[in-house]
Parts: structure tokens; C-alpha cells; sequence
């Protein structure tokens, strides 16, 4: 059976309020999970929800 299985290259990920994000590679999502800084917000698809408020800045327009 070849192609049955494939991997995963890319988890998606949503903010506190849960818009999309980029998706992020397995090992960053793990490294998230054990810091506590993200929790798995559904299954299936495997998608998680940041825990940790990120900060944007943006120009200010004159």
C-alpha cells in the first residue's frame, strides 16, 4: 500500500479568538503543548488554540 499513509508537515493553529493562523510545523506545536503556551482545541482535524496573547504592532498613520 503505497501513499496510505502520509505524513503530517503542518498543524493549523487559531488565537484566543479563534481566527486562523499560520500553520506550524509538528515540532513547534509540540514545544507549544509542553510549555503550556497552546491546548488542543479539536481533533480532528488536530488544530490548536494559542494560550499566550501575541503582540502586533502597526504603524501609526500621520
Amino acid at each position: 500500500m503505497v501513499g496510505a499513509f502520509k505524513e503530517v508537515q503542518s498543524l493549523p493553529d487559531i488565537d484566543q479568538d479563534k481566527r486562523p493562523l499560520n500553520p506550524i510545523h509538528p515540532a513547534q506545536a509540540r514545544q507549544l503543548l509542553s510549555h503550556k503556551k497552546a491546548a488542543i482545541f479539536r481533533r480532528f482535524p488536530f488544530t490548536l488554540i494559542l494560550q499566550v496573547v501575541a503582540l502586533i504592532f502597526q504603524p501609526q498613520k500621520d
